[in-house]
């Protein structure tokens, strides 16, 4: 549609996805972790948010988290689902993302989750899934 193909590589070097992102030994556990700490922060930053904004301000609405039932035994391409799971879980959801073009992904952890389990999520995703992938 009239850009240069130099130019569309460029944008796709600089377009970022971003995910929440937990992973665990099992999709169970890192479910039973994540998501109700996940909710917590959620509902903690809209009370912040009715507190503190002036009244008369518009301020959009976030989209609470999806709760447990939400989230099917695969990934659901088409779920605006977060990147939890067991290790197999998590690297099929980098995977379609690597599938449809996507070459960045900013993956956080905004669910208050204790240092030991972020840094075993971490350690999870660097040894686990992330040698897969290129």
């Amino acid at each position: 549609a009239g850009f240069s193909e130099e130019a569309v590589e460029k944008s796709l070097d600089q377009l970022w996805v971003w995910r929440e992102m937990h992973i665990a030994e099992t999709d169970d556990q890192a479910m039973g972790e994540f998501l109700p700490a996940h909710h917590a922060a959620y509902v903690h930053l809209e009370e912040v948010r009715a507190e503190w904004n002036p009244p008369e301000m518009e301020v959009s609405i976030q989209r609470a988290p999806l709760g447990r039932s939400d989230y099917g035994e695969t990934p659901d391409p088409d779920a605006p689902e977060s990147m939890i799971g067991g290790p197999r879980r998590v690297a099929e959801q980098v995977a379609w993302m690597q599938e449809l073009g996507v070459r960045n992904l900013m993956l956080t952890n905004r669910g208050l989750m204790s240092q030991e389990k972020t840094a075993k999520s971490l350690k999870l995703l660097s040894e686990k899934i992330m040698p897969s992938f290129h």
